[in-house]
């Protein structure tokens, strides 16, 4: 079952996804290799994340998902496909040097 993750719209989360036009979503069905992808409708990012996952973990794949979309991934080529996980992998990788002590957790 896929279902919808609602916002609160107070808070700066809910103001990105809504500035970027993206919708979150969970669901059981992905297998136990997928943490979850985007995928981009013409209209909308709609942003899967499996529950099969720990809260941590879905929370990393919303924020690598993000970044995709965020940097505009989504008009690349298959063949520039691992040069964008290496661009997200190298901004995660300086947000955590950045604020290594603000935000605890480690996101990979």
């Amino acid at each position: 079952m896929v279902e919808q993750v609602l916002l609160d719209n107070d808070d700066e989360f809910s103001y990105i996804c809504q500035e970027h036009c993206i919708k979150l979503y969970i669901t059981d069905t992905l297998t136990c290799k997928n943490r979850g992808f985007t995928y981009y409708d013409g209209e909308e990012f709609h942003i899967i994340i499996s529950t099969r996952f720990s809260n941590m973990q879905q929370r990393k794949t919303t924020i690598h998902e993000l970044i995709h979309i965020l940097q505009n991934h989504f008009t690349c080529t298959e063949c520039d496909r691992q040069q964008c996980e290496n661009e997200v992998h190298d901004i995660i990788k300086d947000f955590r040097n950045y604020y290594s002590e603000e935000y605890a957790f480690d996101l990979y």
